[in-house]
């Protein structure tokens, strides 16, 4: 018996071990911005957290089977849990660069999404931009044709008409 809880404790020690060597690179990863290294990661250390878990279990079995007192398996324990606790803190921390990294491009998604749909809004004011312009135009050239017409019917050449004085004879009565 004490011969597998030695394995066991060896067990946990090369996994508390594999969990230092995954941490140490989870922070170039987070740098990196590289999500599918990140998860990757993130999954690793969680498995080898909830194996080192389940082998602490098992070891605290048969640490009660063999007569251990509770005290040193509680002390024996909490050891563990002081080395594993780095370690969900670092799956926490993992866990919301993923999330920030998924919402992140999610906001670059929705960016996306808006500027292509902001593309045919913009031609479409672009359209009536010109059919606007168009038709004002045309307003300005036919209220010039207005104007030029008014103009010419304003200095229009009418035949002078010459106005004889009436002398006040009956002989002139008719002249007038």
């Amino acid at each position: 018996m004490a011969k597998t809880v030695e394995q066991l404790t060896k067990a946990i020690d090369a996994k508390l071990q594999l969990l230092k060597l995954t941490q140490d690179q989870t922070t170039s990863a987070i740098e990196e911005k590289n999500i599918t290294s990140v998860e990757r990661l993130w999954n690793t250390l969680k498995k080898k957290v909830e194996e080192v878990h389940d082998f602490k279990t098992t070891v605290q079995e048969m640490m009660f089977e063999a007569g251990s007192k509770e005290e040193e398996i509680l002390k024996w324990s909490a050891n563990i849990e002081e080395g594993v606790g780095e370690f969900e803190k670092t799956i926490d921390h993992l866990s919301a660069a993923i999330k920030e990294f998924q919402s992140s491009e999610t906001q670059a998604a929705k960016r996306e999404e808006e500027e292509r749909a902001a593309q045919p809004r913009e031609k479409k004011y672009e359209e009536e931009m010109r059919f606007e312009k168009a038709k004002l135009e045309q307003k300005l050239k036919y209220e010039k044709k207005i104007d030029e017409k008014k103009d010419q019917n304003i200095n229009a050449k009418l035949p002078k008409l010459v106005i004889t004085h009436f002398k006040g004879t009956p002989a002139d009565w008719l002249r007038f």
